[in-house]
């Protein structure tokens, strides 16, 4: 079964298993930038630990893409494009990200859950993510802090 099939499966088992009927997923995606990523941070949502993710508001801009809103919902898939749960979102900040303070790492549930870790984790990721958009990261850039909760 190809991956569109699985996540269609999925959706209709979330709806069939909550009672709800003509809703539609907003986006199906994988947290993380390689299959052994993808699935340690999917297998932190399954567990409760991530329950936000953080991304750059300028790539956004860059891509035509709307910014993430409050109750979108989402297909979370592992690294290997097999779904895992859905989830919707329950706030969205859009801050510098030298904002980001250690409540919001708590949430995003990475590593050692450290202010630490989670800067240095994510300053590599979005530089490597601005270099690919001839871009330079810049810890004033505005990043967009999605809150959500697994609701399958």
């Amino acid at each position: 079964m190809d991956e569109n099939n699985l996540i269609e499966k999925f959706w209709q088992d979330f709806l069939d298993n909550t009672k709800q009927k003509n809703i539609k997923y907003d986006d199906a995606f994988s947290f993380g930038c390689d299959s052994e990523m993808e699935n340690y941070l999917a297998g932190l949502v399954v567990e409760g630990k991530k329950r936000a993710t953080t991304s750059l508001h300028e790539i956004y801009r860059l891509e035509n893409e709307k910014v993430p809103e409050k109750n979108k919902l989402s297909v979370v898939l592992d690294g290997n494009g097999t779904p895992v749960a859905v989830i919707k979102n329950i706030e969205v900040k859009i801050i510098p990200f030298k904002d980001i303070n250690e409540a919001d790492v708590q949430i995003e549930g990475e590593g050692d859950s450290t202010l630490k870790f989670w800067r240095d984790a994510h300053i590599n990721v979005f530089t490597k993510e601005c270099e690919d958009y001839n871009i330079k990261f810049s810890e004033e850039m505005l990043v967009v802090f999605e809150i959500f909760e697994v609701i399958y």
